[in-house]
């Protein structure tokens, strides 16, 4: 087990390391690449929100990311899809934005 000492959330998490490193690295690379976003950490997970909440959806999917090379070109690129949807969705009239 694990205490975060930002929140003081318990993770029942194996190597602590492994995936502190595999999530400073994706942020890194959203933010860089993809767009800004903000970490939230709730009671059953933690979010990444950009202007959307764009990594959570209704249908549940999940990624397992076991190394640093799993977060690879493919992966940034569904992420920036999902991140950028509404944007095209209202473009293309899809949602009425306000």
């Amino acid at each position: 087990m694990w205490t975060c000492p930002k929140c003081q959330r318990i993770f029942q998490i194996k190597h602590k390391e492994l995936v502190k490193e595999l999530f400073d690295k994706i942020a890194k690379k959203i933010n860089q690449q993809v767009g800004k976003c903000k970490i939230i950490s709730l009671p059953c997970c933690i979010h990444l929100f950009g202007k959307n909440d764009f990594l959570v959806n209704s249908y549940g999917y999940s990624i397992d990311i076991k190394t640093a090379a799993g977060i690879d070109h493919e992966l940034l690129t569904w992420i920036f899809e999902s991140y950028h949807l509404k944007d095209a969705q209202i473009k293309k009239g899809y949602i009425v934005s306000k």
